[in-house]
């Protein structure tokens, strides 16, 4: 009987423990709020000394990411001017450092942050963060939808039915507003097919002044008859910075080509609307690798592989030791292309962090 009473006392007490266990972990869940947590902020600088450049480097890092985390929460970020480096020390509930290094008098590292949501809470109060809350207006977001047929693009031709399509499904949310291009003669001599190639800002940037917007979607409409598949290929642009992305639609044979795009087109809208591509200032649009070296020479090789290569738009050396090298590297495509573009120079590249990668050659 005694025994029995054991057993279940030890069941109860096991269940008990689990319990508490998984309410634990829930209740530590609830604190790590994604709008707290901010990954890969670039820690850099260089002073008199590695100590002082280390003090330097990841104070002025966590300021940033504190901006980040203000932003997540809808504050302007300007607030964090009410802080001194030690309050927001004190605001921070974990801190992870990756990818460390010293160069000299030089520091380098990326740093995954995590805020503590009670101290942020409080903070909001004391300093009357309330008062910098972010008022809200609709964005505008320039719209270039061009149809691809035969590896010929059509945008302001009566060939391209998809504008047609786009222009008819377009609808407002509350905080984007899309516009499009009107054929005016200015226009036409601004954009033309062949800039949907190789979209870039820059090139569409005295366009997007006069719809007063400050980004842009293009939107290539293809179709495959032989997979029956219909694709957009959407790349979005904002000042040096650049996202690519396909939505893929299967099982298209059964439609009509304007049944098809009408249907396409509001799924892609939808789309749009649910997402946020804009890219906040913790991207600098740079790729910053760590790339172990056994010797200088070793280097040299590498080195000379980088400046040659083609798919970069450009590259700085952050630091350099004896045996390890942080590069920056301005590269905007995604990490699929990226790992096969520098598997082509004998790099092998691994992401580590947000925008921050390890990488190993191949000999």
């Amino acid at each position: 009987m005694t025994s029995s009473i054991t057993t279940k006392l030890g069941y109860f007490l096991c269940n008990l423990l689990i319990f508490l266990f998984i309410t634990t972990l829930q209740a530590h869940a609830k604190k790590s709020d994604s709008k707290y947590h901010v990954q890969g902020v670039i820690a850099n600088a260089v002073a008199d000394d590695p100590f002082q450049a280390r003090k330097v480097a990841i104070a002025d890092a966590r300021r940033r990411a504190f901006k980040i985390m203000l932003q997540n929460l809808e504050i302007k970020a300007n607030a964090d001017e009410l802080f001194d480096d030690q309050e927001i020390s004190d605001t921070i509930r974990s801190q992870q450092v990756e990818g460390e290094r010293i160069a000299g008098n030089e520091y380098f590292a990326s740093l995954n942050i995590i805020f503590d949501q009670d101290f942020i809470d409080h903070a909001i109060l004391q300093k009357n963060l309330k008062d910098f809350e972010q008022n809200k207006k609709a964005e505008n977001y320039l719209i270039l939808p061009a149809k691809k047929v035969d590896n010929q693009i059509y945008f302001w031709s009566e060939a391209n039915n998809w504008k047609t399509a786009i222009i008819n499904n377009l609808q407002n949310s509350r905080s984007k507003i899309y516009k499009t291009v009107e054929p005016s003669i200015d226009n036409l001599t601004l954009l033309d097919e062949a800039i949907f190639i190789e979209p870039k800002f820059q090139d569409i940037a005295e366009i997007a002044n006069r719809y007063d917007a400050d980004s842009a979607y293009s939107l290539i409409f293809s179709y495959n008859k032989i997979k029956h598949e219909a694709y957009v290929d959407i790349t979005y642009l904002q000042n040096i910075h650049r996202k690519r992305i396909r939505l893929n639609f299967v099982n298209a044979n059964a439609l009509e080509e304007n049944e098809l795009l009408d249907i396409v087109a509001k799924k892609t809208i939808q789309y749009l609307n649910q997402q946020d591509h804009k890219i906040d200032f913790a991207d600098d649009g740079k790729k910053y690798i760590g790339i172990p070296i056994t010797s200088l020479g070793h280097w040299l090789m590498i080195k000379n592989k980088l400046e040659s290569a083609t798919f970069l738009n450009g590259l700085e050396i952050k630091t350099i030791s004896r045996d390890f090298v942080v590069i920056a590297a301005f590269y905007d495509k995604n990490q699929a292309l990226m790992e096969s573009d520098f598997l082509s120079i004998g790099l092998i590249v691994n992401r580590k962090s947000f925008n921050y990668f390890s990488a190993i050659t191949m000999n």
